[in-house]
């Protein structure tokens, strides 16, 4: 994230053009960000926090944004078109999202999902991905499971679905992936974390065509979708509620928690 004084750099992403237009714009009419947020009725930080990509604004806004700057829907298009955009750099757009959650829900096809990781899961998993030096990115990963032990603010409220696939595929070998789903056990017991399993026996069910997260915030919920070479961010309402009924169809066809935890100790078992 850009500084509170720097200009994000336009070239940088649709969003950093979409704050540096925003700045550009407030400034040739010789307002400050109180002032532009009493124009729109919002308050100054939220003016700030666009102008700098703390956080990021809504279709409303920009809408009032062409309409008290006459130009025509400028900001609208280019809202519409980096709401959609692929990031490159997509861990620290999500992680500063993920930070201030209140509740995550998680599905993943394939592999642990990072917040559960052991180093050596994680390790394995980044090398998998054609990363060659993947030490500060497995850092960086373990760091972000401090949310789920933080005293204040409390931990985010954590559902994770898996597909039986991901507890089954030994990355790392027989003997780190022993150790994950031992871990996988035993952050399972925490009161805020509901993991379940959903069998490969349910067939093809919603969540084949890839993982997702979706985390409710104070102020609303953004999602994260993956996808070859990077993801997105979802910000729109409408994607968002499509997500969340594709995750609660995911979720019907899951095991019980205390099945899905059977489950997941017999694929211990079965790598002895």
């Amino acid at each position: 994230m850009s500084g509170n004084s720097s200009r994000p750099d336009p070239l940088s992403s649709l969003w950093a053009y979409f704050a540096y237009e925003l700045r550009r714009h407030r400034e040739q009419r010789g307002l400050g960000q109180e002032q532009l947020g009493q124009a729109l009725y919002t308050p100054r930080a939220n003016i700030s926090h666009y102008e700098t990509m703390i956080r990021r604004p809504g279709a409303e806004f920009a809408r009032q944004l062409d309409e008290y700057f006459g130009t025509d829907r400028h900001f609208q298009l280019l809202w519409e078109h980096a709401r959609r955009q692929h990031l490159s750099d997509w861990l620290r757009e999500y992680v500063a999202h993920e930070d201030r959650a209140i509740e995550i829900k998680v599905f993943q096809t394939f592999f642990i999902p990072g917040l559960l990781q052991i180093e050596p899961y994680a390790r394995a998993a980044l090398a998998a991905g054609e990363i060659k030096d993947p030490g500060d990115l497995v850092a960086a990963r373990l760091a972000r499971q401090a949310i789920l032990h933080r005293d204040g603010p409390p931990p985010p409220i954590l559902w994770v679905l898996l597909d039986e696939a991901a507890i089954s595929r030994p990355f790392g070998g027989a003997a780190v992936m022993r150790d994950q789903l031992a871990h996988l056990l035993k952050v399972g017991e925490l009161p805020d974390v509901t993991i379940q399993i959903v069998p490969a026996s349910t067939g093809y069910h919603e969540g084949m065509t890839g993982g997702f997260q979706i985390l409710t915030l104070d102020d609303g919920e953004i999602a994260y979708a993956e996808a070859q070479l990077g993801g997105r961010l979802i910000e729109g309402e409408a994607e968002l509620r499509r997500l969340r009924r594709r995750y609660d169809k995911i979720r019907s066809r899951a095991l019980p928690v205390d099945s899905s935890h059977r489950m997941i100790a017999s694929a211990m078992e079965a790598l002895q």
